[in-house]
């Protein structure tokens, strides 16, 4: 008996213990380190613009334009403020002298100005 609440004790110690993570120290940091360690979480999730191939523009570029004919929903990621953030919805307007395309979101039916530059991938 004694070693099956042996047992139950070392398994829940184990489990305080795997389970604290960063709230472990949280008490023995200043403020200002707890800042901190959040702007560096922060700054690992950033990310540089991908550099695309010319054939992956291509194919890009037929997908817009076979969206544009067709009216069908698209899910375009693209690259802001060093995230690549992603969006769904139909495109309505194609601008090529300004490199600008109006996307109709499917959540809010809201229009969205995107750079065709800042696309990085289009399925």
């Amino acid at each position: 008996m004694k070693n099956v609440c042996l047992c139950i004790i070392e398994l829940e110690v184990m489990i305080m213990v795997n389970d604290r993570g960063h709230k472990k120290w949280a008490s023995l940091m200043l403020p200002e380190h707890v800042i901190m360690l959040e702007q560096l979480e922060k700054e690992d999730n950033l990310v540089n613009k991908p550099l695309l191939e010319s054939d992956i523009l291509e194919e890009m570029e037929h997908q817009i334009q076979q969206a544009i004919l067709n009216k069908t929903k698209l899910t375009i990621d693209y690259y802001q403020n060093r995230r690549i953030h992603s969006i769904q919805g139909t495109i309505d307007t194609v601008k090529p002298y300004t490199a600008q395309i109006t996307i109709v979101l499917d959540s809010s039916k809201k229009k969205k100005h995107l750079s065709i530059r800042d696309i990085v991938a289009i399925k």
